[in-house]
């Protein structure tokens, strides 16, 4: 596949004609990824350093946050910084290990298992995406900017918590040490920071920042840790309460607070953002509800489907297989799912001999629309 890199500065659009060989990440890497073990998700060793390239008309923002030239100073201005129903097309460069691909989609899940953001295989029509490559360090665009946007994994990047990291800024969170009330929470041990990353822990004004009501989270996934950027392998950051260590770890990661302002930011706690995707047109007045976590219809005895997904998760046909009486299940969207929460994705379904089937809710990290019935964010946090 070959893709062009755009990017807007000011009012303008600079296009490059560099081709890059790009793809997708694949069920095999999923697979890797969801067997990965716990030593595996543990933080390695990033480097966050500035880039300089002339063709990038952006700025590095406290390290690792690629912020557009006419955008340094508006950064919290976040509402405008969303991906529309949390939909986050993507393509890679194929210049990946396994290992960093399974690294990749982890992170990946992590946020799609528990939120309502999606990353999905570009498509033609995606003019806004996420190009996921490599490159010195780590840093991600923050939030969605228009045209081709990047996240940049590096040697030592490939730690869960780093890739969730980038991934969380690309969402449109910036960094939790940089909210107005950080010093009610940390101290900043300026003289352990390396001269030139002081900038890194500028704060915002309050002006600029909302946290929504959301407190201080020592634990996020974006907040820095003990000895970032230290000088002399002494505490940049002390917390002024005990804390077992600053940011989660491994399995813990993003933590909760994170998911929450994720699925707040994007709506992903309320209901009626998904009430246009519905199943009509049962059959023998067999009409099936959706609500949060189940399909369901409205007649006579459950009857346990599971889905069975293709392997890439976005097939027009979804198949369920009733393990009741063993009688094959279909689904067929039959309108435009683009974008897939704007229009009504109408489902035709043939029930058989189910009177009352439900489909336990079904969250897949590989499957960008099918089966997510939670919501979405709009967004006061880059």
């Amino acid at each position: 596949m070959t893709i062009v890199r755009r990017f807007h500065q000011q009012n303008n659009i600079v296009n490059s004609a560099a081709a890059v060989d790009t793809t997708f990440l694949l069920p095999d890497d999923f697979y890797r990824a969801k067997n990965m073990s716990f030593s595996e998700m543990e933080p390695k060793a990033s480097v966050i350093m500035p880039l300089n390239d002339p063709e990038m008309h952006y700025t590095y923002y406290e390290g690792d946050m690629m912020i557009q030239e006419s955008d340094e100073k508006k950064i919290s201005l976040y509402t405008a910084k969303r991906w529309p129903y949390g939909r986050i097309p993507y393509v890679m460069e194929n210049k990946f290990t396994d290992d960093e691909r399974a690294a990749i989609a982890r992170g990946m899940m992590i946020l799609q298992e528990r939120t309502c953001i999606r990353f999905v295989p570009k498509k033609p029509n995606d003019h806004d995406y996420v190009l996921i490559k490599r490159g010195p360090g780590c840093a991600a665009h923050v939030g969605k900017i228009g045209g081709q946007q990047w996240v940049i994994l590096g040697q030592g990047c490939y730690g869960i918590e780093t890739v969730t990291h980038e991934l969380m800024h690309s969402v449109g969170f910036i960094h939790e040490q940089s909210r107005p009330d950080r010093d009610e929470h940390v101290e900043i041990v300026w003289n352990n920071i390396k001269p030139t990353a002081k900038r890194n822990f500028r704060k915002h004004e309050s002006d600029y920042l909302a946290d929504n009501g959301f407190p201080y989270d020592l634990m996020s996934v974006m907040h820095y840790r003990q000895y970032a950027f230290s000088k002399n392998r002494k505490p940049t950051i002390l917390p002024k309460r005990p804390v077992p260590y600053l940011r989660c770890r491994g399995l813990d990661c993003p933590s909760e607070l994170d998911i929450s302002k994720i699925n707040f930011l994007y709506k992903c706690h309320k209901k009626d953002d998904f009430e246009d995707n519905y199943i009509d047109d049962a059959i023998d007045d067999n009409e099936i509800d959706i609500d949060e976590n189940t399909f369901e219809s409205n007649n006579h005895n459950h009857r346990q489907i599971n889905p069975h997904f293709n392997q890439f998760g976005h097939h027009h046909r979804n198949h369920f297989r009733n393990y009741n009486n063993q009688l094959p299940q279909e689904m067929q969207p039959i309108a435009d799912t683009s974008p897939p929460y704007a229009q009504r994705n109408r489902l035709r379904h043939l029930l058989l001999d189910s009177p009352r089937s439900s489909i336990a809710h079904f969250n897949s990290p590989n499957i960008p629309y099918v089966s997510m019935f939670h919501s979405f964010i709009p967004t006061t946090l880059i």
